[in-house]
């Protein structure tokens, strides 16, 4: 048994190193404490201030990057687009505010966006392929003057319905009865919604992408809304690939975090075939990334691909002036590398 005595010798060694503590803080070492966490405080404080400052230095030269990008942009993308038409496609969760700016943007480069669709969560939804393949099956049967090329999966099938659907291949046409017939299926399976009219069929798609998910952060952690775990990407990468085969060209656009954390851009960009057929540019955000993604959709119509992004896209920052004006087939200033890029 645990005597008097030892209970005693315990509570006494307790008091007593509560009273050494408290004269060592009260007295000696008083003085070397504070001053060490005053002096700790006060560089805190000195980091934090200059941390602000070069923050605020940053959003003043990016405003005035984007000021004198946008002061720019209509001579640069002058007549680049002329004739062109351009559909517009927004993902789920992509910015819709977006839209005006891209489409002042088109228009001054001599094109004009003939629609603005949005793309349903449910087309991008792994478990829904069974709807979707079945759905693209009876919508090509049922729908007059409805061809597919090829003999496409469930989802680049349904890619060459929504391509046919919106667009065409070469000068802009009138919506025609099937165009007519597949936007209603679609519309229907609660698929594809056109905002506003949609008279006529373009020969460019603009796809505009939501931000991507960074790493470490809550929604990381679901699978359901990861574009790459998910299945969604690949999904996309076959839906684009398969519109890319009815009309002349498609851009798929965001903001950078798209491209460089679990986003669209990345996902497309994982999909070697989709790649070398559909272009990506970001940030959709900034001015500089409207002009990039203008000048993109002409590269399109002339024939080219290119990817271009503030994150270091492999074909730089924007289209080289001769791929964005329709001169791919080289001249004495074009490279002999066989890129296509002059």
């Amino acid at each position: 048994m645990i005597s008097f005595r030892y209970h005693v010798v315990t509570l006494v060694s307790v008091f007593l190193a509560l009273a050494v503590g408290i004269a060592l803080g009260g007295g000696p070492l008083q003085g070397e404490v504070d001053d060490s966490l005053v002096g700790q405080i006060e560089a805190d404080r000195a980091r934090k201030a200059t941390l602000s400052d070069r923050i605020s230095a940053l959003r003043s030269d990016l405003r005035y990057t984007d000021a004198f990008a946008e002061a720019l942009s209509p001579e640069v993308v002058d007549g680049s687009l002329e004739g062109n038409a351009v559909a517009v496609v927004t993902l789920p969760g992509a910015n819709d505010a977006l839209v005006p700016d891209l489409t002042t943007l088109v228009e001054q480069a001599g094109g004009s966006v003939a629609a603005t669709y949005r793309l349903s969560p449910a087309l991008l939804d792994p478990e829904q392929r069974q709807l979707v393949d079945e759905l693209g099956r009876q919508l090509v049967a049922g729908a007059e003057d409805v061809q597919v090329t090829g003999d496409p999966a469930a989802y680049e099938r349904m890619g060459q319905i929504i391509g046919r659907a919106i667009g065409v291949q070469g000068a802009p046409e009138p919506l025609d009865a099937g165009a007519e017939a597949l936007q209603s299926g679609l519309a229907t399976a609660e698929l594809l919604a056109s905002a506003g009219s949609t008279d006529t069929r373009a020969d460019l798609v603009l796809v505009v992408a939501p931000p991507g998910i960074a790493e470490g952060t809550a929604a990381a952690e679901d699978d359901a809304a990861s574009f790459e775990r998910s299945g969604a990407g690949e999904i996309l990468a076959s839906l684009l690939s398969g519109v890319d085969e009815q009309v002349d060209g498609v851009v798929l656009t965001g903001p950078t975090s798209a491209a460089v954390d679990d986003g669209a851009l990345r996902s497309l960009l994982a999909d070697v075939g989709a790649a070398r057929r559909v272009s990506t540019v970001d940030p959709v955000n900034l001015t500089t990334g409207k002009v990039a993604l203008v000048l993109a959709l002409a590269e399109q119509a002339a024939g080219g691909v290119g990817h271009y992004s503030a994150a270091g896209g492999s074909d730089g920052a924007l289209p080289a002036a001769s791929d964005a004006t329709g001169d791919l087939a080289g001249d004495d200033t074009s490279d002999d590398t066989g890129d296509g890029q002059g």
